[in-house]
This record gives structure tokens, sequence and C-alpha cells, in this order.
């Protein structure tokens, strides 16, 4: 996504300068943040059943499946799986009134023909594929859903597939 207009030069009380990234603005931070992000730790998603998300989660995937058994023994409130070390998406069965409060949440895939993913059948497609920026430069990417109708971007970086 590109920025439209002018960057100001302060914004929430930080002084910033703009940099170039694959032909995009990137807007660098040089006050004191209240604190930093290093990395994504996890997602939590609402889910109807975490036995048949964790299932759906693993088969599609390929993803490890944490704490499973501990939850089938009441031990912990969900299980997780995992996308790499240090990043979880937990699969919360406990389902509360609050409304949609995720668009989407984007894994990045091994480079893949997304036009064949799509017409394979094996996903819920909402949209796309498509060609876009994102945080490591341009990728292809499909949106899909999963049994509870979660938001997923599937994106592969490096040369398209899509022609």
């Amino acid at each position: 996504m590109s920025c439209a207009g002018p960057v100001p030069a302060t914004y929430s009380g930080y002084n910033i300068h703009m940099t170039s990234t694959q032909s995009h603005s990137r807007v660098e931070a040089t006050g004191t943040p209240v604190v930093r992000v290093e990395k994504l730790d996890h997602i939590v998603l609402r889910v109807a059943d975490p036995e048949v998300s964790v299932r759906w989660y693993q088969e599609h995937f390929g993803l490890p499946v944490l704490r499973l058994e501990e939850y089938r023994r009441g031990e912990v409130p969900f299980p997780s799986v995992e996308i790499s070390p240090g990043t979880i998406i937990d699969l919360d069965g406990r389902r509360e009134a609050t409304g949609t409060n995720l668009s989407h949440f984007c894994l990045v895939v091994e480079e893949t023909d997304l036009q064949a993913l799509v017409t394979s059948g094996a996903f819920d497609v909402v949209d796309g594929p498509y060609r876009r920026w994102g945080a490591l430069g341009p990728a292809d990417l499909v949106y899909v859903a999963d049994p509870d109708g979660n938001g997923i971007e599937l994106r592969h970086y490096g040369p398209s597939q899509l022609g």
C-alpha cells in the first residue's frame, strides 16, 4: 500500500523521516516509543470447535499442533497450532459475542501456483489471487476462509506465478 498525500513531520509525538523500500514509502520513528515490537507472537481465533480447527490447520498447512492432549484433558483452555518457533495461532472455542474483531491474518507460504490452488477446491476462496506489496516486497496472494469464516491471506514472495 502506498501512503496517500504527504507524511507529516511529526506523528503522535514522534519525529519521522521517510525512506524507500521496494519503491514504497516507509516511515521510520525517530522518537522513543513506549515499547518496541520485536515480532508477532500469537493470534487468538474464536472457533466453533477447536478439534475441527486443529485438524483443518494441520491438514491444509501441515502446522504442528500444540497442547491438544492437555486441552482434551481439560488442563488448558484451548489448543494451538505453530506457524514457526515462537509464533502460534490459539484456537479458542469459548466463543463470545464480540463481533468480527479480525479482518484477516497473513501466512507466508512456499512458492505456489495460487491460481491452481484457487481452482483445486481445497480452500474456501474469498478473493484473489493478486500480486500486491507486503512486508517483504511484492508477493502473490489469495484470501481464503477457515471453517469459522476467519480470513487468512496466503502469500508467497518471489517470482509471480500469476502471469
